[in-house]
Parts: structure tokens; C-alpha cells; sequence
């Protein structure tokens, strides 16, 4: 079953899982837990992959994982995009902030209001990986100076030559963007941008990045000591109450521990679904993929444990 027929056949499934509330907020479900709509995009005339992320708010490798087979340089025209609008909630506590690496993704669970925020995020680069964590927002800072750590001004200064200031005051050079909120006492932010490229990316020295707009509204949501979760979860996987089957695959970090757990998983995988009758090959072709996109499964079976 392809990618964009497995979307189609989750429409009335999601139905019955969430109400669209804005392009990036969620009525949470009461029941396990599929937010968002299957969504396309027609190209036109003069966009590509960076363009269409903007527009939709979504990741830029997120994108190109859902659509493995288009140039997402130079996009054909009238070319139909996959859009990563539709997703499994990860397997944690829904409460604050929770940041899950692999899928390049910030969500903002609000209980009292029964709601999920979603944003796309960029992360750090390989060799300064944002931390897996627990944590909590000890500080929030509208039009932040960067106070640039000590460590970042060596390694630029030994691996691209470039002296950085110790202090970036805030304006259109300051990367930070318009606003910065810090995690505990550590030297991590979640904060803006100055540029339009790295969200939806590892790219950082080890913050979280978000589009502006997008910091703009979680900085006057968000109170201070509200708990930060930083997790680790390529896979996610929802059986819902009518007895069907979701897998979302994301490819793990590079240098993740996790990219040792496929194999594992997928033996827990069938272990799980022994009762039913499993299409084996689309199983792994999900894995393979890893198009980021929650995939039904060509199974079904009864008494499902939920």
C-alpha cells in the first residue's frame, strides 16, 4: 500500500480522533491518540521544499521524508506534496513542553484546556546533540541579547576561523531571534531565528529552534517552570479502539543508541501483533522508508488491549 493511499484510507479515522483547531493546535483526544489531517500541496511556480515548509509550517527533512522521490531543490511543477500534517502523540507524559528529536517536533500540552500545540523545531548538529532530558523553563527573555558560550567561540574560532563577540546584542544579526526561554540552569535554549533555513533541521550547536512566529506564540503560552521533556522516539505506534493498527517511523539521530533498537522493535512489533495476520513486507518497508508518516497497517484484529 503506498504512502498517499495509507493517508487517504486515516481520514475518517482521524475524524473520529481530534478536531483541527488552527494549522498547528489540537483538541486533545480522549482516547489514544492520532492529531491532524492527511494534507497535500500542489507545487507552483517557483516554490521548493524550503517555501512549502514555511507555508504549512512544517520541518524541511520531515518534508523530504515524506516525499522521497521528489527533488526538493527543484520540484516539478504542479508536482502533488505530501504534507507531514497528520502524527502519532509520542509515549510520555502530556503535560508542558515535550520536544521529541527523531521526528524534528515540539508539542505544548495544555490539560486545562484540553489542547496540543505543535511546532516544527531544528536541533542540534551531530557532535552537539541536544540533550534527552527532563527539565522545566527557568527563564524567558523577549528581544534576548546571546550571550555566546565560551566553548562555541573556540570551536568556531578552530574549525572556521571566525572570531565571535562575547555578547550578540539583539537586532536582525542576533541568531537567538525575538525571543529565548532556557532550560533549568543549563547554557539551552528554545529559542527564535535571524534565518529562514534550520527549522526542521540538525543544524544547532544544541538549542531548539523555532520559526518566529512559532516562538512568538509558545513564549506567551508558556509560563515559567513549566516541565521540559526532551525524548528519543523514532517509533510510535497506536491501536485504536476500532481495532486498526498506526506505525510511525522516523529515522533515528545519527550516532542515536536508538538506531540499534529496529530490529528489536520490530521483533516487539510482531510479538504484539501475533493475534492478527501481518503483512510482513509492509511492515518492514515502513521501517525502511521511515517516511515519518503514521502508516495504517494491513492488519486488524479483536480484543486489542488499549
Amino acid at each position: 500500500m503506498s504512502i498517499n493511499s495509507c493517508a487517504q484510507a486515516s481520514v475518517f479515522a482521524t475524524a473520529l480522533f481530534c478536531s483541527l483547531l488552527d494549522a498547528k493546535s489540537y483538541q486533545l483526544p480522549q482516547t489514544k491518540q492520532l492529531i491532524g489531517l492527511p494534507s497535500t500541496h500542489i507545487v507552483q511556480q517557483g516554490e521548493y521544499f524550503l517555501s512549502i515548509s514555511e507555508i504549512h509550517n512544517v520541518g524541511f527533512l520531515p518534508l523530504i521524508a515524506a516525499n522521497p522521490n521528489v527533488d526538493p531543490l527543484l520540484p516539478q511543477l504542479e508536482t502533488q506534496i505530501t504534507l507531514p500534517t497528520q502524527m502519532i502523540l509520542p509515549s510520555t507524559a502530556q503535560v508542558g513542553i515535550v520536544v521529541n528529536l527523531p521526528e524534528l517536533r515540539l508539542y505544548y500540552f495544555e490539560p486545562e484546556k484540553s489542547q496540543v500545540h505543535v511546532y516544527p523545531i531544528g536541533i542540534g548538529q551531530k557532535g552537539h546533540r541536544t540533550p534527552v532530558t527532563r527539565s522545566f523553563i527557568s527563564q524567558k527573555r523577549k528581544s534576548p541579547d546571546w550571550i555566546v558560550p565560551e566553548p562555541l567561540r573556540k570551536r568556531y574560532l578552530t574549525e572556521k576561523n571566525i572570531v565571535l563577540p562575547p555578547i550578540v546584542p539583539a537586532g536582525p544579526d542576533n541568531p537567538l531571534g525575538s525571543y529565548a526561554m532556557r532550560l533549568g540552569k543549563s547554557e539551552y535554549l528554545i529559542h527564535g531565528t535571524n534565518q529562514r533555513f534550520g527549522i526542521g533541521l540538525s543544524v544547532s550547536s544544541g538549542c531548539i529552534r523555532m520559526f518566529e512566529s512559532d516562538i512568538e506564540e509558545l513564549f506567551n503560552r508558556v509560563e515559567l517552570n513549566t516541565p521540559v521533556r526532551i525524548i528519543d522516539q523514532p517509533v510510535k505506534l497506536l491501536l485504536t479502539e476500532q481495532n486498526t493498527v498506526y506505525l510511525e517511523v522516523h529515522s533515528p539521530l545519527e550516532g542515536s543508541k536508538r538506531q540499534l533498537d529496529i530490529d528489536a522493535t520490530l521483533k516487539k512489533l510482531r510479538h504484539i501483533l501475533e493475534p492478527a495476520k501481518i503483512d510482513e513486507s509492509q511492515l518492514e518497508d515502513i521501517f525502511s522508508q521511515a517516511s515519518g508518516l503514521p502508516i495504517l497497517l494491513n492488519t486488524s484484529f479483536k480484543n486489542i488491549e488499549l
